[in-house]
């Protein structure tokens, strides 16, 4: 079985969550991991996170970093990489510039 095959329950249960039919603790889970990687790309916007070190960082499961990375993702705050690292995205970057 290959990685992706792997993770491709994870990501059915990161949609889940970010489409809202997780439970309420969940999605109050994820807004708050979502509220605390904004906080450390505006302070570090050089900061450069694996999806490992996300959830290490956070202390969340795997289906839950996904979750907050692929909402930090739609919202066009952080960007994943080619080297699989997720980083400050481009449009994040330019409103921070201006304010």
């Amino acid at each position: 079985m290959s990685s992706g095959d792997v993770r491709l329950p994870v990501r059915r249960q990161a949609q889940a969550l970010l489409a809202g039919t997780g439970m309420p603790a969940i999605r109050a889970r994820v807004d708050r991991c979502v509220d605390v990687i904004r906080r450390e790309y505006r302070d570090l916007p050089g900061l450069h996170f694996t999806e490992p070190q996300v959830r290490r960082f956070l202390g969340v499961d795997a289906s839950t970093c996904d979750a907050v990375l692929r909402r930090l993702e739609q919202e066009h705050f952080l960007k994943h990489t080619d080297a699989d690292d997720w980083v400050l995205d481009r449009i994040a970057m330019a409103e921070m510039a201006r304010h």
